[in-house]
């Protein structure tokens, strides 16, 4: 397995960030945002920046973490954001197409051999009719990717229609397009309810390439937080044990969200990274 990071967790300044992950062993990166602007809307003269920042740091993209498909997929609801955006600009469905094309041309750019994707926001329950509704996309847009080359990572999300394990492998296995795998985010599926083991990972070990990892934990009061890793209920130690007995040899990609006493990103995925890197052993 291969620890990295999506880089603007710890940085938006790309170079200290990868700077940050090879002192961890890092060889590889995830990008998101850049220098305060999602990737997918960077101009060519940042994108030739972050060429020049990753060959400088000898690092490669594992993944190219899009935000695809974080729109609605019907009219319910508001136009407005369900959940998290990452600084993505709001986009509609029909804007999904040429954003994935915008997508592939950067996969290819970056050498990186996959993307990730989502499941619209979670307006509404997941009916039959919305699942067959995502299906039908999701085949589409596998389609349009593996033509050139690129697997699609359909993450689940808690703040997204398919955001349990359980319900995102379901439709991954329901449409069986080899261009169409899934990223694994046990810390949004427990904002949901569900156990990282064994549900989660029994769920969708079969489907499951690419692991995000935030940990979770319960408030005084209930409420759900994000924490350390190691530190919530993401029974951490005993997935990572599994995952190595298993053979698993995807990236493991900190996502951490969890904020350090003095509010750096760059403190808290310190911490993080060290957990982890301590875990995979």
């Amino acid at each position: 397995m291969r620890i990295t990071a999506i880089t603007d967790e710890i940085s938006q300044d790309l170079g200290v960030a990868l700077d940050v992950l090879k002192e961890y062993g890092a060889t590889s990166c995830e990008l998101r945002n850049v220098y305060g602007v999602y990737i997918v809307d960077a101009d060519d003269a940042l994108l030739a920046r972050v060429e020049t920042d990753l060959a400088t740091a000898e690092m490669t993209v594992d993944c190219l973490d899009t935000p695809l498909f974080k729109c609605n997929l019907d009219a319910v609801g508001t136009s407005d954001a369900a959940g998290a955006t990452h600084n993505a600009a709001e986009r509609t469905l029909s804007d999904q197409w040429p954003l994935l094309d915008r997508c592939i041309e950067l996969a290819i750019r970056f050498k990186t051999p996959s993307m990730r994707v989502f499941a619209f926001w979670r307006k509404g329950d997941l009916t039959a009719d919305r699942r067959v509704a995502i299906i039908e996309i999701l085949a589409k847009a596998a389609a349009i990717a593996g033509a050139s080359g690129i697997t699609l990572l359909l993450e689940n999300e808690h703040a997204c229609l398919l955001g349990t394990a359980v319900e995102t492998a379901d439709v991954v296995r329901a449409i069986g397009s080899p261009w169409l795998k899934m990223v694994w985010d046990p810390g949004n599926a427990m904002m949901l309810g569900e156990r990282v083991l064994p549900d989660g990972y029994d769920a969708c070990k079969d489907v499951a390439v690419h692991i995000h990892l935030k940990d979770v934990a319960a408030n005084a009061d209930g409420t759900l937080v994000w924490a350390c890793i190691g530190s919530g209920n993401g029974e951490y130690p005993v997935l990572f044990q599994t995952l190595k007995a298993d053979g698993y040899s995807g990236s493991i990609a900190l996502e951490t969200h969890w904020k350090s006493l003095d509010n750096n990103p760059e403190t808290a995925s310190r911490t993080c990274l060290a957990v982890m890197q301590q875990l995979a052993g």
